[in-house]
């Protein structure tokens, strides 16, 4: 048994209408029968859910089966003229050793497809007996996650983004942590991507915007000097049509200034409908508001179309930092993409710099903000607020050095 989940076939619906989706159900449902040939049955679930029962294939064959189903199905739709893409993750279970009846095969099938969608789109995954206790704890997960959201359980942490050379406090980025009343604090790795794969991420990212917006203008009435809170927006939220009204309202009814928020949005979302995702960029920058592009360097953005975009910080990945001071060639490949960056007059910005010697170098190479441990973990609003007022961080003086003498070795300056 296996069992097909469509990633992206919901913002089909949402962009191009109901009608556009039932042509793209259809066509995935032929693409499935021709793939699969006399080798089994096909058929819909429900939603962007299939099922395919395959007769006589062990777990190698039925693995192999499915990959090229991923890839049959990777391939570009054609609807309202132009190529749309969805991509699928599978998880299988098999007769007698995975289920004993087709409903137990294909719970378990489903059981498997969540696994596969955990490691990211295009994936397979077979039926293991441990997937059941992960069922039930994201079950579990997902009924308490409703309930923070309605309880208030949910609070925003805030890391401070520092100018590089000056050390001045420029702003901040709202991370946002999960105070559970059994767990205690629970880290956004353990339930964000659960929130997402659920459209939880939705309503959830819809409170982190209205509370970092509330929170900025608090600081303004308590005379704290920030000049931005920067706020992650997922896929799935950036993609609903009413995204734009919603942020417009929310600066209306907080009082929040546009020019204080900055949006940052990932790679990712670049591939997903070049023109729709421009378009809406346009209308986020026209409020005034800054946006940045998150986690740069981990996905596949084009350079032309990253010019035209309306983006004014680029945010490098922390893998830009990884082995910094002991490879000459990570130094030049940080060095090479703030340059290039600056060249297309975009704001850089490095997150994860958790040494003194990442401060000096990312600086000497014209870094404008960095973010990152050696200047603070996150904390609350009112201790940010202090943190603020105290001034903590030193500039940097002459040749990299700052006021508590950290300087890096000529040999690893260059």
């Amino acid at each position: 048994m296996l069992f097909v989940d469509l990633d992206g076939f919901s913002h089909i619906n949402d962009s191009l209408g109901h009608a556009a989706g039932d042509r793209m159900l259809g066509e995935v449902g032929r693409r499935l029968r021709e793939t699969l040939g006399e080798r089994g049955v096909v058929a819909r679930l429900g939603g962007d859910e299939f099922a395919l029962a395959l007769s006589a294939v062990d777990d190698d064959a039925a693995r192999a089966q499915a990959e090229q189903l991923v890839a049959t199905l990777a391939r570009p739709f054609d609807l309202a003229g132009a190529n749309r893409y969805i991509n699928a993750c599978i998880g299988i279970a098999s007769y007698p050793d995975q289920g004993n009846d087709p409903a137990e095969l294909l719970r378990h099938a489903d059981m498997a497809m969540y696994r596969a969608k955990a490691r990211g789109q295009g994936s397979v995954a077979i039926y293991l007996a441990d997937m059941e206790a992960e069922a039930v704890h994201r079950a579990a997960m997902d009924t308490e996650m409703r309930r923070a959201l309605a309880n208030g359980e949910f609070l925003l942490h805030y890391e401070p983004l520092v100018q590089a050379r000056s050390g001045v406090v420029q702003g901040c980025e709202a991370l946002i942590r999960w105070q559970h009343p059994e767990r205690g604090m629970v880290p956004p790795g353990r339930f964000i991507p659960l929130a997402e794969e659920t459209g939880l991420i939705s309503p959830i990212g819809s409170w982190v915007l209205r509370e970092a917006c509330r929170q900025f203008m608090q600081w303004r009435r308590d005379g704290v000097p920030v000049s931005v809170v920067s706020v992650n927006v997922s896929v799935h939220q950036f993609q609903r049509p009413d995204f734009v009204d919603e942020v417009r309202e929310v600066l209306a009814q907080t009082g929040m200034p546009a020019s204080g928020l900055k949006l940052e949005i990932t790679e990712s979302l670049l591939m997903d409908e070049p023109r729709e995702v421009e378009q809406r960029l346009n209308a986020l920058a026209a409020m005034g508001l800054s946006l940045a592009l998150d986690d740069f360097g981990t996905g596949y953005s084009s350079l032309t179309y990253l010019k035209r975009l309306p983006v004014d910080s680029i945010k490098l990945d922390r893998s830009f930092l990884t082995d910094l001071l002991e490879s000459q060639e990570a130094r030049d490949l940080a060095r090479s993409a703030i340059g290039m960056l600056h060249a297309l007059r975009k704001e850089v910005v490095a997150e994860g710099v958790e040494k003194p010697e990442h401060r000096v170098l990312l600086a000497g190479w014209g870094a404008d903000l960095l973010q990152g441990w050696v200047f603070s973990k996150s904390m609350s609003g009112s201790a940010f607020a202090d943190y603020v007022l105290s001034n903590p961080i030193a500039p940097l003086g002459p040749a990299g050095a700052t006021r508590a003498g950290a300087r890096l070795p000529v040999s690893q300056s260059a």
